[in-house]
């Protein structure tokens, strides 16, 4: 009785550190959000992340955080991998900061759905300290929502400058 006790605490604490925290409260988002255009969150509490990896494993992968570190990894159809990485101004990062603001990015406006096969999602995460806030479009509608897309060009423009 005793082990079991002891898997299962071990099984959630497990889940408890591997699993962001969902933000709930899409107002905290926001808040965070004036807050490191003010100067009041911490570089290193603030992180996004843009992902479109397919099963296949092709795909893109964009990261910034508040402090200015910007890494992007490129997977081609042939397998071929492209990486590049840049420190960019704090300027640069509140500019993609208001697109976040502007288009509220903490709010999901396309329902909840299964994928259908064969499809590809692009999804953008806000970690601001332990919480996490995610949304997603299809990577076909991209173009078409301007959210995403335009988060994931704003990142990639800004960061690839030398």
């Amino acid at each position: 009785m005793k082990m079991n006790h002891l898997a299962t605490v071990c099984t959630f604490l497990a889940i408890l550190f591997a699993i962001p925290a969902f933000s709930l409260d899409p107002a905290s988002v926001k808040t965070s959000l004036l807050a490191y255009l003010d100067g009041k969150l911490p570089e290193e509490k603030f992180h996004i992340e843009y992902n479109d990896i397919r099963a296949s494993r092709v795909g893109e992968v964009i990261t910034l955080d508040g402090s200015g570190y910007y890494y992007r990894k490129l997977v081609e159809s042939d397998g071929k991998a492209t990486e590049s990485r840049n420190n960019i101004s704090r300027l640069e990062v509140e500019k993609v900061v208001n697109i976040l603001l502007e288009i509220e990015a903490w709010v999901q406006k396309k329902p909840a759905a299964s994928p259908v096969p064969a499809e590809t999602r692009a999804t953008l995460k806000i970690r601001i300290g332990s919480d996490t806030t995610e949304i997603w479009e299809r990577y076909t509608e991209l173009l078409q929502n301007h959210r995403v897309g335009r988060i994931k060009d704003a990142m990639r423009v800004i960061g690839e400058r030398k």
